[in-house]
């Protein structure tokens, strides 16, 4: 038992930073092809939360599902798998997400469910779509990554994650906000990956999708008082 106390978290982490991001540019030289789709599915995504259109969250959960299929096929069923053993398991992680997603949009397309009313959710949400495109690799960029080293958004983990947070913050439907277990495991494990090597890249994520679970029990509550007291005004 002694032995086990021993350990740090840098003993559990088998590849270095330089690595990491080695492998990154080969993915990115290999897959570059994508980038287009990428770049459609969120044109059409950004279009129709614009329009505040009905159909934006399960495109956009849709969008979500086929970005998370890639990263458990491609990033961790291939390229990471090389450098970690517990790629397989993460790859679970995002395949059982691409599940969930793309039920998740069935169920949305045929409900009528539409966009947060609570300002905080819709800021937050679009603070984090926009943290996912831009902020993440500027981040990156810290942390050592050379341009070429820059994993394409919808191909790295930690964004799609921040994203996906993102569209559920912007989602009126709380059942629908269950999902954000997902994001935080991810970040629960990316920090224990990330903080030994001082990637502030996957340190972010976990802080992030907490503050998204508290703005979502505080949307709640404000919900329940204001039906409350629109109920039970006194008259």
């Amino acid at each position: 038992m002694g032995d086990l106390f021993s350990y740090s978290l840098s003993d559990f982490v088998v590849y270095s930073a330089p690595t990491l991001f080695a492998m990154t540019e080969d993915m990115n030289r290999a897959l570059y092809p994508l980038l287009i789709l990428l770049a459609v599915l969120f044109a059409v995504m950004a279009w129709l939360g614009w329009r505040k259109s009905r159909h934006f969250i399960p495109v956009a959960l849709f969008g979500h599902a086929l970005m998370c299929c890639l990263v458990a096929w491609l990033y961790f069923g291939d390229y990471y798998a090389s450098l970690d053993w517990a790629a397989v398991y993460y790859s679970r992680l995002f395949y059982a997400l691409t599940v969930l997603l793309a039920i998740s949009a069935l169920w949305q397309w045929r409900s009528r469910s539409g966009l947060s009313d609570f300002r905080p959710s819709l800021l937050l949400g679009v603070v984090y779509a926009l943290t996912a495109l831009f902020i993440l690799p500027i981040l990156g960029w810290y942390d050592g990554r050379s341009l070429t080293e820059t994993a394409l958004p919808g191909l790295t983990p930690h964004a799609i994650m921040l994203s996906l947070t993102g569209v559920l913050l912007l989602s009126d439907n709380y059942l629908l906000k269950m999902l954000l277990l997902g994001p935080l495991i991810w970040g629960g494990v990316t920090l224990i990956s990330s903080w030994p090597l001082g990637l502030l890249q996957g340190q972010v994520v976990l802080p992030l999708v907490i503050l998204a679970i508290i703005t979502t029990i505080v949307s709640r509550i404000a919900y329940k008082s204001h039906r409350a007291l629109r109920i039970y005004r006194p008259r």
